[in-house]
């Protein structure tokens, strides 16, 4: 077998290992997003998104729990408020830890601390467990209250729309995986069809024609055969008579 003929059949797999190569860096490289992606919706997104409702829910509660005791002059529930107000410093010491939230948690911290003080301030005065004027503490207790309440709104929206755009976006990479899969077997298939016949042709080729057309040349050659056998047939029998 000629060296030609040997490099045209190592072509098939030559081609095929070039395809699939490429085709993998491409599902590796989509395979490399994904990961990345649902790691950063796991470690931040929803993390972020959890941590934000659970803060609403809590200032929220306790908002309503120092209401509620002042309305009722309930002393004992200032305790459950201290509490309450224990938890929603864990929460956003939680959320000083996620990636990139460290400037949102100090603000947080800020607004809440600001708003607490006074708060506590006007609920103890109300209650007559100290005195002074409630009317100074009302206002900035509101003003500081609405910024917090406000922040927290906005860092949920944000959280929610991170949350969405990462899943989103790990969906699309997975899908990026399997079409990428999907059209190097289509590849790999039509590229080896192609080379196939590219080289078996050129292999009859070299070897002395199609076998159709081999098989065409050798009847014609027997029809030649025969044609000039009957001819030398006939001629002697017109010599005999």
């Amino acid at each position: 077998m000629s060296m030609s003929i040997k490099r045209r059949i190592w072509s098939l797999p030559a081609t095929a290992t070039v395809i699939f190569s490429i085709g993998l860096s491409v599902s590796v490289y989509f395979s490399t997003i994904a990961i990345s992606s649902i790691k950063t919706t796991a470690s931040v997104d929803y993390p972020l998104l959890d941590e934000s409702k659970s803060l609403i829910t809590d200032v929220n509660g306790l908002v309503k729990g120092l209401q509620e005791a002042v309305s009722e002059g309930d002393k004992k529930r200032l305790d459950a408020i201290e509490v309450s107000a224990k938890n929603i410093r864990e929460s956003i010491k939680k959320l000083d830890k996620i990636d990139g939230q460290h400037e949102a948690a100090s603000r947080l911290s800020n607004e809440f601390e600001a708003y607490y003080a006074p708060a506590m301030g006007v609920a103890k005065i109300m209650m007559d467990l100290e005195q002074g004027d409630p009317t100074p503490l009302i206002g900035k207790m509101q003003t500081t209250l609405n910024a917090l309440q406000s922040d927290l709104t906005k860092m949920q929206d944000q959280a929610k729309n991170q949350f969405t755009a990462g899943v989103e976006r790990s969906g699309n990479s997975v899908s990026n995986v399997l079409y990428t899969t999907v059209l190097v077997a289509v590849m790999i298939v039509l590229a080896l069809g192609g080379v196939s016949y590219v080289v078996v042709r050129g292999i009859w080729l070299q070897l002395g024609g199609e076998p159709e057309r081999q098989a065409g040349t050798d009847g014609q050659r027997d029809q030649t055969f025969c044609g000039n056998d009957q001819s030398r047939q006939l001629g002697n029998l017109i010599r005999q008579q």
